[in-house]
Formats: C-alpha cells, structure tokens, sequence
C-alpha cells in the first residue's frame, strides 16, 4: 500500500500539519507488469488514521491495467487522483475549450 500525505509547513513557525492522505492499494490482481488499484481518499477528519481512510473514505477510485514496471509512480498518484476526482479532468478539458 502506498500512503500519500500532504502536509501544510509553516515556514514562520516551522511546524507541520497533516491535511490530506491517500490509500493507493494493489488489489493482487494483474501481472507482474500491470496492476490494478484502489484508491481511497481522506478528509480531514481522518487524514491521521489511515485505518479510518480505508473504511470510511472520502472519495474512492480505481486505476486498472497500469503499467507499473514502465512508468514511475507519480504518475500512478495522479492516476489514482483522478480516478477519484473525475470532475475534475473534465473542469481542466472545459478550461482548455474541450
């Protein structure tokens, strides 16, 4: 499972703060080449406890057949984003007069 936090850092204060986490999970299923994931999406209330991220999400979503041994993994992260913001990618399509 890879984990994806984004914390706030206050530079005057130099302190930290969780504000967001993503689950990206491999499902098991696929080749050693391609896999598919599921994707689960914080809030900030449970941004700290990734136990309650996994059962009660945010947002959810899926990335299937990536070509994991291919490409890096920010691009599986903007992937699994995606997928659970699919709104989006069509907000950034009628921003470029798609």
């Amino acid at each position: 499972m890879l984990i994806v936090t984004i914390e706030k850092f206050s530079a005057a204060t130099q302190s930290r703060k969780v504000i967001g986490r993503t689950l990206i999970s491999n499902t098991g299923e696929g080749t050693k080449d391609r896999a598919n994931y599921s994707v689960k999406v914080g809030n900030r209330r449970n941004a700290l406890n990734p136990r309650k991220i996994y059962d009660e999400p945010a947002r959810e979503g899926f990335v299937e057949n990536y070509p994991r041994t291919n490409l890096n993994v920010w691009r599986l992260v903007m992937r699994a984003l995606n997928s659970a913001f699919p709104e989006e990618a069509k907000r950034k399509g009628a921003e470029n007069g798609e």
